[in-house]
């Protein structure tokens, strides 16, 4: 199950650790925007760190005859990381595509046309707007971010920071030592020898890769000559 937590709490959680509870030299929006730093210094750890996919989300990318470029701001606006691609044929059926790199590019072109590919990622860390707005711990790993919060508000009133910056690296150990380690895609085609196979995929998508701002697609080149 999810652990929420609003950035109303977080922003409570900081001023505890922090000790400055009705400082008004600290103000709510300065810890506010300090919890919104720190999300994205501690979002790769949890990414690794939480179950397989958990933070992923996923779009559906519907191919263009012969396009293999696909930008990231149109399909993805929030991309991050890569997890997985699939062409869905429906009613559940799916083929996971592999990434192309580059050397072998030119056996392939642009799909078909018409075919669908779900698209799993991970996004870029969120940014809490309201006090409402909530962020998943998994499992109590939010007081990561509050600690790095109330260290910045500890460093800034040039305070020690040594009990906190002890208990901060404990939090982190304990978070990386849940990390899973999934290599997700390989890194090239596992091609099979023998013609056929690809004969039968000729008019499917195999591949993708990321290109700077950019998804590719592909599917082999009609002819071939796959040994």
């Amino acid at each position: 199950m999810a652990r929420l937590v609003t950035r109303l709490q977080l922003v409570t959680r900081v001023r505890q650790r922090a000790d400055v509870e009705g400082d008004p030299h600290v103000t709510d929006t300065e810890i506010q925007d300090l919890i919104n730093e720190a999300i994205p210094r501690v979002w790769d750890i949890l990414v690794a760190a939480a179950p397989p996919d958990y933070y992923s989300t996923e779009v559906t990318v519907t191919c263009v005859a012969g396009q293999v470029t696909y930008a990231l701001a149109t399909v993805a606006a929030d991309f991050y990381k890569v997890r997985r691609l699939w062409q869905d044929y429906g009613s559940g059926k799916r083929r996971q595509l592999e990434l192309v790199v580059d050397g072998d590019r030119e056996r392939y072109e642009g799909p078909s046309g018409g075919e669908l590919v779900v698209f799993r990622y991970i996004p870029v860390a969120p940014k809490l707007a309201n006090d409402a707005a909530t962020f998943d711990g998994v499992n109590g790993w939010e007081e990561l971010i509050v600690l790095e919060a109330a260290l910045d508000v500890l460093t800034k009133q040039e305070r020690s920071t040594s009990d906190l910056r002890a208990k901060r690296d404990r939090e982190e150990k304990r978070i990386e030592s849940m990390a899973y380690r999934d290599a997700g895609a390989p890194q090239t085609i596992r091609r099979t020898r023998g013609g056929d196979r690809w004969l039968q995929w000729a008019q499917q998508l195999v591949g993708y890769n990321v290109v700077g701002s950019n998804l590719e697609l592909y599917r082999p080149v009609t002819g071939w000559p796959w040994p």
